[in-house]
Order: C-alpha cells, then structure tokens, then sequence
C-alpha cells in the first residue's frame, strides 16, 4: 500500500492557495532525550540540515504540516568577523499547522 510520504513530494503547494503557504511532507521521530527535538527521515532530508543524526533513529511516522510565512524581514548577523557592517540575514516568522503526525 502506498503511504503518505511516498506519494507526495517532501516539499510542494496547493494550486489556488496563498503564495505564503506550502506544505512539508516528512517521516519524524522524537529524538527523546528530554528536549523537544524532532528528527526528519535522514533518507530524505539534506545532510546539511541536521547536524546530530543519532546512531540509533527513533520509530519514524508520516507527517504532513502545513507552513505559513506570516513575516519576512532581516536580522543582524551578530557572528560577523565584518567591524565596519553587520551583514543583515534574511529571515521569517512561520506558522506551522500539523495535519498528521
């Protein structure tokens, strides 16, 4: 049977909906050392995004949440080795709304 996470993109949108909007279809699992800390399939995120990935993965569940960019704007970079100017960083203000999971 085919599941969730197989038959949707692990990014997309809904045609007609808000252009702030999209949808982030994942398998997740709580890491479960006392934080909150949620850990994405590693098969099917980038390597760069999660810098911890246990030895031992957590049980994975499907999960479809939505996203909604509420604001956007630009923060300091306050680790800049730059004395003259700091660089400004875009940044955004999100919702996240789970569907499953």
């Amino acid at each position: 049977p085919e599941t969730l996470a197989s038959s949707l993109p692990p990014l997309f949108r809904i045609q007609n909906e808000g252009s702030d909007s999209f949808y982030i279809c994942a398998s997740i699992g709580e890491v479960g050392d006392g934080r909150f800390d949620v850990l994405v399939d590693p098969s099917v995120a980038l390597p760069s995004t999660q810098s911890k990935i246990p030895s031992v993965l957590p049980e994975m569940k499907p999960s479809l949440t939505r996203c909604t960019v509420v604001w956007r704007g630009y923060a300091h970079d306050t680790t800049s080795s730059t004395a003259k100017e700091e660089p400004q960083v875009p940044v955004a203000k999100v919702v996240l709304s789970p569907w499953t999971g």
